[in-house]
């Protein structure tokens, strides 16, 4: 998706359109402060600069709370195709499972929902840090899907429940130093700014919030931000299918 080549009705659609916030469970309040301020911003300016005019942060909130697939959550499984393959690294090792959300989140007039998956090696658990680049091996896998498949957990290395994530939006300042789990309206990289050809980072995550999931192995992620990108235009493609892939940058 190519926000500089919207019009501003446009960008406000793709990003405030109705309905969709409420069924991704955020209060009516905040849906109210969400559709109205992009109505007030003026014409002529860049994506960016609405965002940071809105002064709104889509935060997602992770919780020690246990869920059920078909929930928005963290760890555990997903809900997908028996007939589907789980996704693998480049040896042939089952992908770990880190996220689940709709993608309401990201766009309300949207269907489906996306779950990450990322290489982890239980004797080396650092290295998927080096491999997790925008230009290095990666064998990290966003799947887009309908999340109403079959209970499937295939890596058998790490063990953990399914814990509650939520999306809540807030009335405050954002900024390019906001290293929040949140759904990006400005990026904030630890780092210098990836790029990869054909993709967008639509939100990111704070490493430490995985560590009320994996408890077994806190620092998965640690002291980093894992930022998800999805392929232009996904949305429009067969579900389910890989459509994105996630890095990983640190201190």
């Amino acid at each position: 998706m190519n926000f500089a080549l919207m019009g501003n009705r446009q960008r406000n659609k793709w990003m405030f359109g109705k309905g969709a916030l409420r069924k991704a469970g955020v209060s009516a309040d905040q849906a109210r402060i969400l559709r109205k301020r992009p109505n007030k911003l003026s014409n002529g300016m860049r994506f960016g600069d609405q965002i940071k005019r809105c002064s709104i942060v889509k935060k997602i909130i992770f919780s020690a709370n246990s869920v059920s697939l078909d929930q928005a959550h963290a760890g555990g499984g997903c809900l997908l195709p028996s007939s589907y393959p789980w996704p693998k690294d480049g040896k042939g090792g089952n992908l770990l499972h880190l996220l689940t959300i709709p993608v309401s989140w990201i766009n309300e007039s949207m269907d489906g929902w996306v779950s990450i998956f990322t290489p982890f090696d239980m004797d080396d658990p650092y290295l998927h840090w080096e491999e997790l680049t925008a230009d290095g091996d990666n064998h990290s896998v966003v799947i887009f899907h309908d999340n109403d498949g079959m209970e499937r957990n295939e890596y058998s290395g790490l063990t953990s429940q399914a814990k509650q994530v939520n999306l809540s939006v807030v009335d405050e300042d954002d900024s390019d130093r906001n290293f929040e789990s949140k759904i990006y309206g400005i990026a904030a990289w630890l780092q210098d700014k990836e790029v990869i050809v054909g993709h967008e980072c639509l939100f990111a995550v704070n490493g430490d919030d995985f560590d009320v999931v994996f408890d077994d192995e806190p620092g998965i992620f640690s002291d980093g931000v894992v930022y998800v990108f999805l392929k232009d235009e996904f949305q429009i493609k067969g579900r389910p299918s890989d459509q994105g892939i996630i890095t990983f940058q640190f201190t």
